[in-house]
């Protein structure tokens, strides 16, 4: 029988929420316009105090910023959001342990 360990990415592998994240990342570099970032991150703010439950038409909104680019765009986009806003807030002792249970022979 296979065995698998399972672990969330926000809040648990990564300090903080990626969504969060790219949005600032994204700001910072002139791709999301200051509209758009703001109604983001208010929406951030209502659902964190469960006054706002719908994702959909926000999603939408945050879909937008990459309408239009190509894969090599995204690919670069997202190469550069991870080495830069994600890997320096991994948490190494998630890290040590994922390797640990894949090294017992667990799916990770």
């Amino acid at each position: 029988m296979r065995r698998a360990v399972l672990c969330d990415v926000d809040g648990v592998l990564v300090k903080e929420q990626t969504q969060k994240l790219l949005l600032f990342y994204l700001f910072k570099r002139g791709q999301v316009p200051f509209f758009t970032f703001l109604q983001i991150s208010l929406w951030f703010v209502f659902y964190k105090f469960h006054l706002v439950k719908d994702v959909i038409r926000i999603r939408h909104s945050a879909f937008r910023v990459f309408s239009g680019s190509t894969k090599a765009q995204m690919d670069e986009i997202f190469s550069d959001f991870f080495r830069i806003m994600v890997k320096p807030r991994l948490r190494e002792d998630i890290i040590d342990f994922l390797r640990k249970k894949h090294g017992e022979g667990y799916d990770v």
